[in-house]
């Protein structure tokens, strides 16, 4: 039997899904689009590798494989550093109408652990 929410009319799990995507908004999208990226990295970086071996034109394959390395570290980075354990949302009472080209409030304790690892 499913609970509903009398505030809003939505079941429970609903709203937890909703409260989930709030934290951490389109998480799915992001993960699609680093594993797409980092899949194309390492497919290129595999084509530039076997070209290298081959000793092909090594002038231009060299950086297009450093190039293609760097794009699979890039998303692996992403894809650890992105996703936060205990993301803090903002917002959430509504955005001033004067919130233009700001900055949100500092909170280094809650950084502190992200900047120390």
């Amino acid at each position: 039997m499913k609970q509903e929410n009398s505030k809003n009319n939505f079941t429970s799990e609903q709203y937890a899904r909703l409260k989930a995507e709030a934290k951490s908004p389109y998480k799915g999208l992001r993960k699609f689009v680093y594993f797409a990226f980092g899949a194309s990295g390492m497919l290129g970086a595999f084509v530039f590798a076997i070209q290298l071996l081959a000793r092909k034109d090594i002038n231009t394959t060299l950086p297009n494989l450093a190039l293609q390395l760097g794009v699979v570290a890039l998303m692996i980075f992403l894809w650890r550093r992105a996703f936060e354990p205990n993301a803090k949302p903002w917002g959430m009472d509504g955005i001033p109408e004067s919130f233009e080209f700001d900055q949100l409030p500092e909170d280094f304790d809650h950084f502190e652990p992200i900047l120390e690892a």
